[in-house]
C-alpha cells in the first residue's frame, strides 16, 4: 500500500487517545498530520480524504460504546473515498465491548476501508486505581512492535479497494445500549472562575455564566474539565457516582489487560 500522507484524527478529552494516534502516525512514517476533534471548531470542518491517504481514527470508550456527542455524531464531518483507515479505541481496563465494531461500521459508512484495529489501555477516566499508570513502558514497547508489524503488513497490501469488509473485530450488533448520563462534574469553593473548564469542554456543556455546574443534556462525562482544572476544583460529587467507581475499582483494578490488534 502506497499512501502519501498519514492523518491522525481523534477525539481525546483526557489526552490518551491523542497520544496513541499521533505516535502511531509517526511510527508509520512519511508525511503526517493530526486533527483534534475534541475541539468543537474542528468538528465543524468538512474533511475529505482520497484513496491515497491513510487515516487513523481514534476515540475513547464510554460504557462500551463510542462517545455520543449531542447533535453531532462523532466523525460525522469526515468523508473518505475508499480511504484505508486504522481504528483505535482506548479504554480504562474494564472492556471495550462494542466500541471497536461500532467504529468499524461508522468508518465504512463514511467511505473508509478499515485495514487494522486496536483496543488500547489507558488510565480510567474516573479512577487512578484502574490502569492509573497506563500506558506504561511495557505498553509503549508493545505498541512500537505492533506498529512495525502493521507497517510491514500495509507494505504488503496493494490497493485497499478490495478489502472493504475484510477486517473482523470483536463486538455485537445491535450494540449495547448507550449509558444514560445522570451525573456531571461540579466545582467547589476552590474555583477561581478562570474559565479553563469552558475552554476544554468538548460539547459546550459549561457556561461562563454558570461555572459551578454543567448542562446535563450536553455533558458526556468525559471529565476533561476535572482533569484540566488548575485548582482541582471540579469533581463528580454524587455518592451514587462514587459507589459505581468503587465497584469498578474492586472488579477491574487488580487486572492487567493488554492491547489487542486486528489486521486484514
Amino acid at each position: 500500500m502506497d499512501y502519501q500522507k498519514v492523518t491522525a484524527i481523534y477525539f481525546s478529552p483526557t489526552g490518551h487517545t491523542a497520544q496513541y494516534a499521533v505516535r502511531l502516525a509517526g511510527l508509520l512514517g512519511g508525511n503526517t498530520a493530526d486533527v483534534d476533534l475534541t475541539r468543537r471548531e474542528n468538528r465543524d470542518r468538512q474533511l475529505h480524504f482520497s484513496k491515497n491517504d491513510l487515516v487513523i481514527l481514534g476515540a475513547p470508550v464510554y460504557g462500551g460504546r463510542l462517545p455520543g456527542l449531542p447533535g453531532q455524531p462523532l466523525f460525522s464531518n469526515l468523508q473518505g473515498d475508499n480511504t484505508p483507515a486504522i481504528l483505535l479505541v482506548t479504554y480504562g481496563n474494564r472492556h471495550y465491548d462494542d466500541a471497536l465494531l461500532e467504529l468499524a461500521d461508522l468508518a465504512r459508512e463514511k467511505g473508509f476501508i478499515p485495514v487494522a484495529g486496536s483496543a488500547l489501555l489507558a488510565r480510567h477516566t474516573n479512577s487512578v486505581k484502574i490502569g492509573g499508570d497506563r500506558p506504561d513502558a511495557a505498553d509503549w514497547e508493545a505498541f512500537a512492535q505492533a506498529a512495525a508489524a502493521l507497517k510491514a503488513r500495509l507494505e504488503g497490501i496493494g490497493e485497499a479497494d478490495g478489502l472493504r469488509d475484510s477486517l473482523s473485530v470483536p463486538g455485537n450488533r445491535p450494540y449495547r445500549a448507550s449509558r444514560k448520563n445522570v451525573f456531571f462534574p461540579q466545582a467547589d469553593s476552590r474555583c477561581t472562575r478562570c474559565g479553563k473548564c469552558v475552554q476544554v469542554c468538548p460539547t459546550g456543556a459549561i457556561s461562563a455564566d454558570h461555572l459551578e455546574g454543567a448542562d446535563l443534556s450536553l455533558c458526556i462525562n468525559c471529565a476533561a474539565c476535572v482533569h484540566q482544572c488548575p485548582e482541582g476544583a471540579r469533581a463528580f460529587r454524587e455518592d451514587a457516582f462514587w459507589e459505581k467507581v468503587h465497584m469498578l475499582e474492586q472488579k477491574c483494578g487488580p487486572v492487567r489487560r493488554e492491547a489487542e490488534w486486528y489486521l486484514v
